[in-house]
């Protein structure tokens, strides 16, 4: 049994949220007074089943009569980022999963709680807005903004469609590892801004699994976000025109899970020939097929041969390049 509520300061980064914990004890239910319990709050949108944007754990102490404290916001992070959830989107949920059994969920005793925030969003419309008229702040954050943390990942590009509804491209908070386009050769991802479809074409021909670089991109989640791929060539353009804001964000954080886009060049899903006047040492043997890579940090990309950053260029097929996930929303 939980009895809670939440307190809302002037201007919170986070917000309190005390509980009163009861425990059943052979079929009794008494105050679970001066123990640790488990806590997982998960902040849904739009309706209490809805998508978690944030959630965290706490594991607190209560007091004689079965109460705790906690700051949200303030907990060891999951998945999502607290200071930027868009309270202006929609309704919000704050749903609590207490376990005074402390097994983070799997006792038969958790209690689940799920109740709509009708107070935290305007305190923190007032944080947000500092010296600006709160309608001002409302009409700009509407929707979100290029380096916003949001969607699984970072914020990358934004557009509307003609009945006004917002979508964009997220990239994943850091790189996934190296990995070869595609072992054999495949020749059939061939688009140059659908990174899905040729994700979806790289998947299908050389399997599930995380051996090639589509399936690196297609195994990641974040979150409760699975639908991520490995960018075409355009995509993969319009990531590196953002590179240097997303650096900065991703450095700002202060958080070791989030990493800038700091390797030499990156591969994405787009066929393309392979030109054997191009010098690659060490690959004369590689057939005529290769997958374009973008140069984002120096003069020299996955092939090791000189580049200015931003160029587009081309890996074999079998040379083993970084990888950055991407997703639409």
């Amino acid at each position: 049994m939980l009895l809670s509520f939440a307190a809302f300061a002037q201007t919170p980064k986070q917000f309190g949220y005390q509980a009163v914990v009861r425990n059943n004890r052979n079929g009794i239910n008494v105050l679970a007074a001066n123990q640790q319990v488990s806590l997982r709050v998960s902040i849904l949108r739009g309706s209490p089943t809805g998508t978690a944007v944030y959630v965290e754990d706490h594991s607190p102490t209560t007091n004689a009569n079965g109460l705790f404290t906690v700051q949200i916001g303030g907990g060891t992070r999951v998945s999502g980022r607290f200071a930027s959830i868009k309270w202006s989107t929609g309704a919000f949920y704050l749903k609590t999963e207490t376990d005074p059994d402390l097994t983070n969920g799997t006792s038969a005793d958790v209690i689940v709680s799920t109740s709509q925030l009708l107070s935290v969003p305007y305190a923190l419309y007032a944080q947000q807005a500092d010296t600006t008229l709160y309608a001002q702040y409302a009409d700009s954050v509407k929707g979100h903004q290029i380096g916003d943390f949001a969607e699984g990942g970072i914020i990358f590009s934004v557009w509307r469609d003609k009945t006004g509804q917002q979508h964009g491209l997220v990239a994943s908070l850091q790189d996934l590892g190296s990995r070869p386009y595609a072992v054999p050769g495949v020749s059939s991802a061939t688009s140059s801004h659908n990174g899905a479809a040729n994700t979806a074409t790289l998947v299908a021909a050389l399997g599930a699994n995380t051996n090639h670089a589509a399936g690196l991109c297609d195994a990641y989640t974040s979150g409760t976000f699975t639908d991520w791929y490995l960018p075409a060539a355009a995509e993969l353009s319009m990531l590196y025109n953002q590179a240097v804001l997303l650096d900065r964000v991703l450095d700002a954080d202060n958080d070791p899970l989030t990493t800038g886009l700091y390797a030499n060049a990156y591969l994405s899903s787009t066929y393309c020939l392979f030109d054997r006047t191009f010098p690659v040492p060490g690959y004369s043997d590689l057939p005529e097929v290769a997958a374009f890579a973008l140069v984002f940090n120096s003069n020299q990309s996955a092939l090791r041969t000189p580049f200015s950053t931003g160029t587009m260029t081309y890996a074999p097929q079998q040379v083993v390049v970084p990888v950055r996930a991407i997703r639409r929303f």
